[in-house]
């Protein structure tokens, strides 16, 4: 009975379309109308930013999700001719060049 809920389970999974942003896709559908692609933009931009907080940037505690959407779209317009790279590695860059981490010291 267990194989058979199993198997089930497994024919009835959503099909996953795994794929790559650009930072082209991630500029469309970040500044695109409201809907499944401004959404799939805003859980990329934060959960990359969640992936590299507190390593590769270091954003204020109250920063909002919007605000975090905000600063990437503001550099992926300010760059275009970056778009061609991956979107997680823009969405760290923009998220460092607004907040740094502060310099650590060296181990004494």
């Amino acid at each position: 009975m267990k194989k058979l809920i199993c198997a089930a389970l497994i024919c009835a999974a959503p099909v996953v379309n795994a794929e790559f942003w650009d930072g082209n896709k991630l500029y469309s559908n970040i500044n695109g109308t409201v809907g499944v692609g401004t959404s799939a933009a805003l859980g990329f931009v934060i959960g990359v930013h969640d992936v590299g907080e507190g390593v590769l940037h270091c954003s204020p505690t109250t920063a909002t999700a919007g605000q975090v959407r905000d600063v990437v779209s503001q550099y992926l317009n300010e760059f275009p001719s970056l778009r061609h790279n991956a979107a997680h590695v823009l969405v760290n860059r923009a998220l460092q060049r607004v907040w740094p981490c502060p310099a650590k010291g060296n181990p004494t």
